[in-house]
């Protein structure tokens, strides 16, 4: 076997074990074990660092334009990040805000100038991969095991998630009986499918973002629709609104040129719209029937608005990383420790100098596609990315981050110069 062969097979390996660890650096249950480090941040940062090395072998050319675009940027964001880690960050948080904020430029790098448009692809198919693989077990468990009762967890799980709590283990490959469906799809009183993660939204989040890449790979993509369906149900059992009406979105736009759609438009279109707003009004109708300040809808409702309280009256540093206090002065749920799912998480830390280091990449990938006029279904995928990017979680994906900014990727997507491996 020639050595190209070797670095070429070694890179993929270690491709493939990075999809895996960007999907668990989503709020999985094992990063926010209360009795063990699995050290997920520093495997992802080790394997990231792997396979620039590898790459950096593969492809030695970097575009002097993109490596200069990338260093300028990268610069002004350490130049941020360090000031915020000196003013807003306790001593016992650095290492934590390091660890997540400080290694950025080096993704940066990673994702754009030195991994090509083959590589990125490459590693779009793993996360698809592995996402439909992590929801199938989770849909086995989830069904024969939580709502049947058919299997039995295998132990308990402690985790942190503002308070220490606990999850019914099984196997260690699925966590049962995380949190209720409050409203929704579901039943209220039947619990949600959270598959390995702290909550339904941060499951659906990943769902959302493997459809997406699914979206984008559809051309190439192996059992495509085997994919797209197991991918739905997993977005169906997570019992997230937002999920579900971004899964719809994406639907509509994955099968609209199918010889079938266009064969049959005139017949389906006008049942499939009446069926699409009935499903939107009665998930919206029935999570705001069911708020109440307990209930998962309202506690998000009491995040914003207890969020934006705090934030306007330290709208320029915040509060501090990690930093609730504030917040909780505000709350009308004094049982809710923790804070998810709210750009206000993001603002309250480090107001708006920290946010800057999330909105920049935002408003450039905004600014890049009006200029560029690219066509509707790209500008509204870019709307979705930011609802997962900033409204839908209060963590940062490193690898959409820095797919914001890759205007390179994006003119490919338009051109349909999609890469098959």
């Amino acid at each position: 076997m020639h050595k190209s062969s070797v670095v070429c097979n070694i890179s993929k390996v270690i491709d493939i074990l990075l999809a895996l660890f960007l999907i668990l650096n989503c709020q999985s249950l094992y990063q926010n074990s209360a009795t063990s480090n699995y050290h997920i941040y520093e495997i992802t940062l080790i394997l990231i660092l792997i396979s620039m090395l590898f790459h950096g072998i593969q492809n030695p050319l970097i575009s002097k334009e993109k490596a200069n675009h990338t260093a300028m940027y990268s610069l002004i964001y350490f130049f941020i990040a360090v000031f915020i880690l000196i003013v807003d960050v306790s001593t016992s948080d650095w290492l934590s805000y390091s660890a997540r904020f400080l290694i950025a430029p080096i993704i940066l790098f990673y994702f754009l100038p030195m991994n090509n448009l083959k590589n990125k692809v490459r590693l779009m198919r793993y996360f698809v991969f592995w996402t439909v693989l992590i929801t199938l077990v989770s849909l086995f468990f989830f069904i024969l095991g939580t709502n049947l009762n058919l299997i039995s967890p295998t132990g308990t799980f402690r985790y942190d998630w503002g308070n220490i709590l606990n999850a019914q283990s099984y196997y260690n490959l699925y966590f049962g009986g995380v949190q209720y469906a409050d409203g929704g799809i579901l039943n209220v009183g039947l619990y949600r499918n959270t598959a390995i993660f702290v909550e339904g939204p941060m499951y659906a989040a990943v769902l959302d973002l493997a459809l997406f890449f699914l979206y984008i790979l559809k051309n190439d993509f192996k059992f495509f629709k085997t994919a797209f369906s197991i991918l739905m149900i997993g977005i169906i059992t997570s019992n997230s609104t937002t999920a579900i009406i971004i899964g719809i979105i994406l639907t509509f736009f994955m099968f609209r040129d199918t010889s079938f759609a266009k064969k049959s438009k005139n017949i389906i279109i006008l049942p499939i719209m009446i069926i699409i707003v009935f499903l939107l009004i009665e998930i919206i109708s029935t999570k705001a029937g069911s708020f109440s300040s307990t209930s998962s809808f309202g506690i998000r409702y009491d995040d914003y608005i207890a969020g934006l309280q705090a934030w306007i009256r330290s709208p320029i540093l915040g509060w501090g990383y990690n930093n609730l206090s504030v917040i909780n002065s505000f709350r009308e749920n004094a049982a809710n420790a923790g804070f998810s799912n709210s750009i206000f998480a993001i603002l309250n830390s480090g107001g708006l100098l920290f946010g800057s280091l999330y909105l920049f990449p935002i408003f450039h990938a905004l600014w890049r596609k009006k200029r560029n006029h690219m066509q509707v279904e790209f500008s509204l995928i870019y709307f979705l990315l930011l609802i997962l990017v900033l409204f839908y979680t209060s963590y940062i994906n490193f690898f959409i981050w820095a797919l914001l900014l890759d205007d390179y990727f994006w003119d490919a997507c338009k051109k349909k110069e999609i890469i098959n491996d």
